[in-house]
């Protein structure tokens, strides 16, 4: 579970990129189909966050989910 997300600090973009690179290679290598579509991925956030009775949960849940939908738009 993530309480503080790094990716968007600038002191961690070499690493970001370079865990991103060792992702895409893996994906390859493996064939894993990569992330689920934008759709699939809003329907169960939305279902976490609605069977979450804690409030800081959801929250979290709210803000990562829309760090998640600004990389899928950005195509990351």
């Amino acid at each position: 579970w993530q309480t503080k997300n790094l990716a968007e600090n600038k002191k961690y973009e070499k690493t970001l990129t370079g865990l991103r690179k060792n992702l895409t290679q893996w994906t390859i290598q493996t064939g894993d189909p990569g992330p689920e579509t934008l759709d699939v991925y809003n329907l169960e956030t939305e279902d976490q966050m609605s069977s979450t009775g804690n409030k800081v949960s959801r929250e979290n849940y709210r803000k990562n989910s829309e760090i998640y939908k600004k990389w899928f738009k950005d195509g990351k």
